[in-house]
């Protein structure tokens, strides 16, 4: 489907020649080129711009976020969740044993005395929700492989 700045939605472009013999393709409505592709989201039924192969909108994907999806993201992006929490610039440590054991301290340091019957700071929840929703395509994919409703 598309979706044209005037409003209108259809199913394929018209195709108009110029006498030159030069082909548009434009709005059935308004005879305009500004429209986009887009797709219905499977949660709310929208219609949005899709712009890699997500098959959800943005809005509901920072509406699905909780603390608990959230840790299982940063879970899965550990490494680039503690360098960007910690400022660390140029990692790159000399060896993979290193990188272990760097990972495993600043790990230990940002979860110390947490576990899942506790409760996070206010400050760490909101670095894990800002860290999961800064790119929303990484979030949106992660959702859609994690959840079930999707």
């Amino acid at each position: 489907m598309y979706k044209c700045e005037c409003g209108a939605m259809f199913k394929e472009p018209y195709k108009y020649y110029e006498d030159t013999g030069e082909l548009w393709r434009v709005c059935p409505t308004c005879r305009e080129t500004s429209f986009d592709k887009v797709i219905k989201c499977k949660l709310c039924g929208q219609w949005f711009e899709q712009f890699c192969d997500n098959k959800i909108c943005d809005d509901c994907a920072e509406e699905a976020y909780t603390t608990r999806l959230g840790l299982k993201f940063i879970d899965r992006h550990k490494e680039d969740f503690l360098t960007t929490v910690y400022e660390i610039e140029n990692y790159n440590p000399e060896s993979e044993l290193v990188k272990i054991r760097l990972l495993d301290a600043l790990e230990n340091d940002y979860f110390d005395n947490f576990n899942e019957d506790s409760y996070l700071s206010k400050e760490k929840e909101n670095q894990i929700k800002e860290f999961c929703l800064e790119d929303l395509d990484t979030w949106i994919a992660f959702l859609e492989r994690e959840v079930d409703y999707v």
